[in-house]
């Protein structure tokens, strides 16, 4: 069983409704308000405001895909606030979106300025038009799915949004029409949307949003929520833990705003994260934009498995006789009319591919030393990233490699760079078990490269 928890945690600059106002906002028990005196000067009462909506939209594509076969959503769910009176009978109203693919979600609390309610014939609400902001621009959310380095959904845009709403403000409907934009390699394709939308307000509490597979050992823990939260009246806190003590802490003040699955910090391991062992996230003061608090009493705690220790790996140059060699999961395969920097055998890693195993560096360990060359359909840039850690204390090093045309050389290699010796200091880790992970960064122009490995070697103190 795997479960990776995402935690983002970060702040938003459109934000137009100061923090207590959210937190102190409508009751969290379901029930609804009183109407007050009429707000608009227009005919219109509104219950308590803000009110906010948890609704999701059902996807149709009237000109079919652009791209056959190319990535969308699971879901495109909507936030919806309304604020309160701006200039009577015209309302602020923000709509957030969230995107969510396969686990991950991504979202934006966008400002759509002021919309204006309309009394309907059975008595509810319809939000007739809308500015969105700058006057012109869509509503939208950029990096919905995970990021491919070839086919990436880049953006969902909303261009036009129709809502209507029953009497107490308590179910919300409409349709959006808009775009989704993919990128291919190096060129944006669209495909025309449009979005049925249902919803209720919101009355459930956040919780932890996650992935589908285990942190690796050196990897940032970064958790997400199901909808955006803020910090509560009180502040909040998130804490990482192992069984042997804290690991990490985020404190956040209600001056400071949002924490929605937008942002991207996260929790860092020092070198690398405890192995074999479960981890416990305690998050406190947690609220979502309604003021619910995260797991419905203000505390949520969970655990995160245990992170397996990579294959230990002692014959580092390669020229074991087994395969995977090393973590390699390429062992000199499309690529095999290149010739070893030593030996028959090398490893071969394909675009954004990660090679890591486990070792024990000697006492007197200086240097990790490796061969390293490059090969790609076309002259590009490309890149590896040596990450050497124990539980805490890492050496980091990236370096760039160019391609270029190699006379008679074969596909898939017709442009190459020749064997070099890269260095890593390690005289920090000597004498220490660590993590070696090896990570091809991967082109700039979006054309397929692979990175060869051999003869990696640690250099002692004589």
């Amino acid at each position: 069983m795997a479960l990776l928890f995402l935690l983002a945690l970060g702040c938003s600059s459109e934000r137009t409704t100061p923090a207590d106002a959210i937190v102190d906002g409508p009751p969290t028990d379901g029930s609804v308000d009183s109407p007050p005196a009429d707000l608009s000067g227009e005919g219109v009462a509104l219950p308590t405001l803000p009110r906010y909506f948890e609704a999701r939209a059902q996807l149709s594509y009237p000109d079919g895909k652009a791209q056959v076969g190319a990535p969308e959503p699971d879901s495109v769910d909507l936030l919806v606030a309304i604020v309160g009176p701006s200039i009577p009978p015209l309302y602020e109203v923000k709509v957030g979106v969230i995107c969510r693919q396969s686990g991950d979600g991504n979202a934006q609390e966008t400002s759509v300025a002021q919309a204006t309610l309309e009394r309907r014939a059975d008595g509810g609400y319809r939000i007739v038009k809308y500015r969105s902001p700058a006057g012109g621009g869509a509503v939208w959310v950029k990096h919905c799915a995970p990021t491919s380095k070839f086919y990436a959904l880049e953006r969902v845009a909303i261009s036009s949004l129709e809502l209507e709403l029953d009497e107490t403000l308590s179910t919300l409907s409409g349709r959006f029409e808009g775009a989704l934009d993919l990128y291919v390699r190096a060129a944006t394709v669209e495909s025309k949307i449009t979005g049925i939308i249902s919803g209720a307000r919101d009355t459930t509490a956040p919780s932890l949003h996650g992935g589908t597979s285990i942190p690796t050992p050196l990897a940032p823990i970064v958790v997400g929520f199901d909808e955006p939260v803020i910090a509560s009246a009180t502040g909040a806190t998130i804490v990482l833990s192992a069984p042997g003590g804290e690991l990490a802490r985020a404190v956040f003040k209600p001056s400071e705003g949002a924490i929605t699955p937008a942002a991207t910090q996260a929790f860092k391991p020092a070198g690398h994260w405890p192995l074999n062992e479960p981890l416990t996230l305690e998050i406190s003061g947690v609220v979502d934009l309604a003021g619910q608090p995260a797991g419905g009493q203000g505390k949520l705690v969970g655990t995160l498995p245990a992170i397996a220790a990579p294959s230990t790996c002692t014959d580092l140059g390669f020229e074991g006789s087994t395969d995977p060699v090393c973590g390699c999961a390429h062992p000199k395969t499309s690529v095999a009319h290149i010739t070893a920097a030593q030996g028959a055998r090398f490893c071969e890693s394909p675009e954004l591919a990660t090679t890591m195993f486990a070792t024990t560096l000697p006492a007197g360990a200086r240097r990790l030393t490796m061969q390293l060359a490059a090969c790609a359909d076309e002259a590009v840039k490309t890149g590896l990233e040596i990450i050497v850690a124990s539980p805490d204390t890492r050496a980091v090093a990236s370096i760039p490699t160019n391609t270029v045309a190699v006379s008679g050389a074969q596909a898939p290699c017709q442009f190459a760079a020749d064997w070099r010796t890269v260095q890593l200091d390690v005289s920090a880790l000597a004498g220490k078990p660590v993590i070696v992970r090896l990570r091809h960064q991967g082109a700039t122009r979006f054309v397929p490269s692979r990175l060869l490995y051999d003869d990696i070697r640690v250099e002692s103190t004589p």
